[in-house]
């Protein structure tokens, strides 16, 4: 309802106070559910009681439909799969290698995938673009508002985690040698293990010159999850 209304009142010339009246409104934090109404001002929320008058905002009535606060998707691939498009727009699998950690999320994400728009006006005002579902370890990924042009300015938080444990490898990468689960999980455990040695190494009080010249994207990007700073995000589907 909202988006409606501050689309159409915004093609007029700008986004005027809305008094969405007699909801039922679900909240974050509480519960029980309660009828309410609730005041927007240019475009954000500054009021929320049980009745507001107000002679100069217009209302939409909801007749005590459900009025919920924005939803973030959690897992998804929005701006990477290229509505429409097909193959050419794909950017959520690297297919040629099932471990990833060095790829980002934000170099494949599109502004102007339709999708943007789409999950703007359904009420998800963030979500989590997810890259490389089928690797081992896919790389890290980002929390995005689906509302830009630029993807710098979208951002809300990255990194967020680094995606791993895919739902099942073995479909996609049989030529780069992994065929069952124990495998995918072998391939997480010498990432990281190769990571743990890389880390140590780098942070000797002396480096000698050869050490500067061994730069290793995959294992520079799993540092922050040694670390502690973003988690591994498992992506499985059954217990095993």
């Amino acid at each position: 309802i909202l988006a409606g209304m501050i689309e159409k009142n915004a093609k007029k010339g700008g986004i005027p106070m809305i008094c969405i009246k007699n909801g039922t409104l679900h909240t974050a934090d509480q519960k029980n559910t309660f009828i309410a109404d609730i005041l927007i001002d240019g475009g954000k929320i500054c009021k929320r009681s049980v009745r507001i008058s107000l002679r100069k905002a217009p209302s939409d009535r909801c007749h005590r439909s459900s009025v919920y606060p924005g939803f973030v998707e959690a897992h998804c691939h929005i701006g990477l799969d290229g509505y429409g498009i097909g193959y050419e727009g794909h950017d959520y699998n690297e297919l040629n290698d099932p471990v990833t950690p060095q790829v980002q999320a934000i170099d494949g994400i599109n502004p102007f995938d339709p999708c943007m728009k789409m999950a703007a006006k359904a009420g998800l005002p963030a979500s989590q673009p997810v890259q490389a579902a089928p690797n081992s370890i896919g790389g890290t990924f980002a929390a995005i508002k689906p509302v830009g042009t630029r993807v710098d300015n979208m951002i809300v938080k990255f990194p967020v985690a680094m995606n791993a444990l895919s739902v099942k490898p073995e479909t996609l990468h049989q030529k780069q040698g992994i065929s069952s689960r124990m495998t995918n999980a072998a391939k997480i455990r010498e990432a990281l293990n190769k990571a743990k040695v890389y880390k140590a190494k780098i942070e000797l009080p002396v480096m000698s010159l050869q050490a500067f010249r061994l730069t290793d994207q995959k294992s520079e990007a799993l540092i922050p999850v040694l670390n502690h700073e973003i988690p591994l995000k498992a992506h499985a589907h059954q217990a095993n």
